[in-house]
This record gives structure tokens, C-alpha cells and sequence, in this order.
């Protein structure tokens, strides 16, 4: 049985996506065999693009800055080294040098395009970039699309050494939702696999998911954020793919996608159709540099990933092994350190979706959560046996004080016991911010729930986190019962007692 297959409804579906209902079917039956080109196709449109991120991630340093044309990426007009980000000064140094670079090669279109003869080396080379007829024409736009791309050689190596940890389990997953296993590379292009990776935007973890869609697809809330966890964000991913890939018909598409929004790139395909028509053509909305060239970024980012992988002189981090508890019950988290004998440090790094209220005892680890933890023998032992007593029946709950008159941060964190910077942090608030009356301020909590016996716990010790086909926003993990074990030495699935 494949996860989610029954899942995808097969009424009114129109010629143009009946596409991705046969790849799943077949995939899944075996029927036919789809290579990677097949899925992931490199366009004529698009082989400069890609080239030229090939060279972003496995030519130029992070200490240089390509300066080129926004619309013609074959066109590079100089790499500007950059002093060591970790120097005194690296930044405002490194800005002044990249926005004097543009400048010049601004002045040099301009005058080219004004007419002058190229006489320096740098107007030479320009000029010849521009050879035949209307060339005055185009770089006097060439003037207004200059842009500057940091180099990425040495994140980008750092990604292929983590994807170790991770990238066998996101396959598996993948696999398992009857998706291409080549999709396990898209944290390459998102995050270099960085598990505490967070945007401006407010996207988080390796697959970059934002708070209004990972909320979707994921449990957000006080005590867990499943995007920051690589497994269970994967399983998030592969049904956002999965779905744009039902709407969109193509790979290049629900990619494109991943990165813009399903609901854009459905405008895109119906003004444009195809791929290669939309990244030639379309421009409407926020579709700017960054979703025009994200297919091109993947198919860059795998191509030089698999040379990384398949060179002897890489040495990636192995693959995560871990027993993977299924909590029965809301459980504070000194009884995890105290039972399993684990430091928070150690607790983290299999756990990193737990959110520091739960370290703070603020919160605790709800039910249903699936608890990783090392795998070793004294671990299994443990954790067949942890005490009823440990779990609650219900999580800590917030507090709410609605603010009267004459009442500042200050006045009521003293009231609650708290710090003003805890308060404001908790509401989202500058430390001075200025409240006004009947606003409503959650007090984070100080004391825990009540216990209450709960039924035994599962246990499933796992090479990488078992796929399980879940609803948006439920907890994963795996079912009461008999517990399974994944193997890591042979895959195969085998199960124990947990008494």
C-alpha cells in the first residue's frame, strides 16, 4: 500500500492533467520506467541558466560576487573578490566594492549604447558581448539589468557533507509517496540543508516552509514546529509537490511552484501553457529573478550534489539512526532528561522541532509527538518501561489579561511573576512597547497540568523517520501497538515485543 495514493480523487480530470495521474499509477504499479531527464528536463531555454548556477555552487567562492545581466546569465562581466566576511568591516567593505563594480559597468553600457568606442580592455570585452545588429538597443537595457550573485562554492559543499544525515530518509519518504527520488535534493537550493535555517520571510528549516502554508501541512504551535524537522518537513514537502504536480501536469512546473505558489503558476500556465513559455515570457506579479530561475537552481543543485556524492574525496555524514518514541501523553521534559539520561544538547539534535518552551518547562511535549532518541541498547531498554505517572492528560495553557487603565508592561509582568522581556517576548512586543486598553496579553505559563494514566507507549527504532500518510496538521508518528524496527544495516522491517 502506498501512502496516499487512494487519496487523490480520479473525477473530472481534464486531458491536461491526467499526466501526473498516470506517472503515479505507473510508478507505483512499475509499469514503466521514467528516467530523470524524462521528469527533470534541462530546456534549450534554460541551459545558460543552469550552467551559470552550476558555477555558483561549485566554481565561485563565498568570497566573490558575480556581477552579470539579470536576463542573459551567459553574460558575466567580472567577479569581484571579497574581503573574508568574518573580517572587521568585510560587509560595508564588500558592499562598496560590489556597488562600484555595477556602477561601472552601468557607465560602460551607457556609453556604449550612446555610441562611444570601446577603448579600455573592460568596454572591449563588453562591447563584444553585444555583437549584431540592434546592439546599441540592448545594452542600453543591459545598463538597467545589472545584478550581483554571491558565489556559493564552499555552502554548498558544507550542504552535501549534511545531506548525509538526512538524504536517505528523504528519499525513502519520497519513494514512499510514489514521488522521484530526485526531489530529495531541492533543500540544496533551499537551505544547503541547514536545519536552523530561517529567511527574512519567516521561512524556516531545510524545506523552507512558511507559517501560513506550513501551518497546512504541519503541527505549528507554543511547543513544536515540524518544519524545522528534516524528516517530517519532507513529508510535508512531498505532499505540497505532489499536489502542485496534480495541478500543474509537469516537475518544472510544481517546482517553479514550490517557490512562487501553486495558485500563481496556474495563472502563469493559462496565459502562457508550458514551462519553457512561462520562463521566457512571463513577468505579471511578483514573478521576478528568484521563481524564473528556481527550476534551473534544482537541476544545478542536483547535478553538482551527485558529482560531490559520488567523489571519493567527500566524505558525507552518516545517516541518522534513531528510536523514535510515540509519546502517549503531554510529558515535561525533565522527566525526558531524567528517564532517557539525556542532556538538552543531545535531546535537540534528534528533536529540533521542539521550541524552547518545552525546554523551559513552559510547555510540554504533547501528546502523540514522536520523541527521537539515540539508538542504542540502554535507550530501548528505557523506554519500554517509562512510568505512567510521567504523562498528563492535558497541555499547559496559556493565560490572558486584558489590560485596564494605568496598567504597563511592567505593572503586569510583576503581577504574573514575570519578566518584562518574557511578557513582551510572549506577545510578540519591543520590551517598551506601549500597550492601550483592553488589549489582551497571553501570560506564558509557570506551573504544569495535572496527571492522569494514559495507555503504553510505542516504540519504532528507525534508520530515518517511518512514512506514515497523515491529514494536514497532524501529529506523525506511528500507532498504539506493536512496535516496528527499521534495520539500518538491511532496510527491512521486523518486529519486537516492547514489554
Amino acid at each position: 500500500m502506498y501512502p496516499g495514493f487512494l487519496f487523490w480523487h480520479t473525477q473530472g480530470i481534464a486531458a491536461r492533467s491526467l499526466a501526473p495521474f498516470l506517472f503515479f499509477f505507473f510508478t507505483l504499479c512499475g509499469a514503466v520506467s521514467v528516467s530523470a531527464a524524462d521528469l527533470f528536463p534541462n530546456y534549450p531555454a534554460i541551459r545558460t541558466n543552469v550552467a551559470f548556477w552550476e558555477k555558483v555552487y561549485s566554481t565561485y567562492s563565498i568570497n566573490s560576487a558575480i556581477i552579470h545581466d539579470r536576463n542573459d546569465l551567459s553574460k558575466v562581466y567580472e567577479v569581484v573578490q571579497l574581503m573574508d566576511r568574518e573580517l572587521p568591516a568585510a560587509s560595508r567593505v564588500n558592499k562598496a566594492m560590489v556597488t562600484i563594480t555595477t556602477e561601472k559597468y552601468e557607465r560602460i553600457l551607457q556609453n556604449l549604447a550612446a555610441g562611444k568606442a570601446p577603448s579600455t580592455p573592460s568596454e572591449q570585452r563588453v562591447a563584444r558581448m553585444f555583437k549584431g545588429s540592434g546592439s546599441r538597443q540592448r545594452m542600453a537595457l543591459a545598463a538597467e539589468s545589472i545584478r550581483s550573485q554571491i558565489g556559493q562554492k564552499e555552502r554548498f559543499y558544507e550542504g552535501v557533507v549534511r545531506s548525509g544525515r538526512y538524504m536517505s530518509g528523504i528519499r525513502a519518504i519520497f519513494k514512499a509517496s510514489g514521488l522521484p527520488s530526485e526531489l530529495a535534493y531541492l533543500p540544496h537550493v533551499e537551505s544547503s540543508f541547514n536545519t536552523e535555517a530561517y529567511s527574512k520571510a519567516g521561512a524556516s528549516g531545510i524545506w523552507q516552509f512558511t507559517l501560513g502554508t506550513g501551518k497546512q501541512y504541519m503541527r505549528i504551535d507554543d511547543a513544536v514546529d515540524e518544519r524545522s524537522d528534516p524528516f517530517i518537513a519532507a513529508e510535508a514537502a512531498a505532499r505540497y509537490l505532489r499536489d502542485g504536480y496534480e495541478k500543474l501536469g509537469s516537475w518544472p512546473l510544481a517546482l517553479t511552484a514550490y517557490n512562487y505558489g501553486t495558485a500563481g503558476i496556474v495563472r502563469a500556465r493559462e496565459a502562457k501553457g508550458g514551462y519553457e513559455r512561462i520562463f521566457l515570457e512571463y513577468r505579471e506579479g511578483n514573478f521576478g529573478f528568484a521563481s524564473q530561475n528556481f527550476y534551473a537552481e534544482f537541476l544545478a543543485a542536483m547535478h553538482v550534489a551527485k558529482k560531490l556524492e559520488s567523489s571519493q574525496q567527500v566524505r558525507l555524514e552518516r545517516p541518522v539512526q534513531f528510536v523514535e518514541y510515540t509519546l502517549p501523553g503531554h510529558i515535561h521534559i525533565n522527566e525526558v532528561r531524567r528517564h532517557f539520561r539525556l542532556s538538552d544538547n543531545t535531546i535537540k539534535q534528534y528533536n529540533p522541532a521542539l521550541l524552547p518552551a518545552v525546554y523551559s518547562g513552559k510547555k510540554l511535549l504533547p501528546s502523540g509527538y514522536p520523541l527521537r532518541l539515540p539508538a542504542d541498547k540502554n535507550i530501548r531498554s528505557l523506554v519500554t518501561n517509562v512510568p505512567r505517572s510521567y504523562f498528563r492528560s492535558s497541555q499547559i495553557r496559556d493565560k490572558y489579561h486584558q489590560v485596564k487603565p494605568g496598567e504597563t508592561l511592567t505593572r503586569i509582568a510583576a503581577r504574573h511573576g514575570l519578566s518584562v522581556k518574557v511578557l513582551a517576548a510572549a506577545n510578540g512586543l519591543p520590551h517598551n512597547a506601549k500597550i492601550r486598553i483592553g488589549q489582551k496579553l497571553r501570560i506564558p505559563p509557570l506551573t504544569s497540568a495535572k496527571t492522569s494514566s494514559v495507555r503504553s507507549p510505542t516504540l519504532a527504532a528507525t534508520q530515518s523517520k517511518q512514512v506514515k500518510k497523515s491529514p494536514p496538521g497532524s501529529t506523525k508518528g506511528p500507532p498504539s501497538g506493536t512496535p516496528l524496527v527499521l534495520s539500518a544495516e538491511t532496510s527491512k522491517i521486523e518486529r519486537i515485543s516492547a514489554n
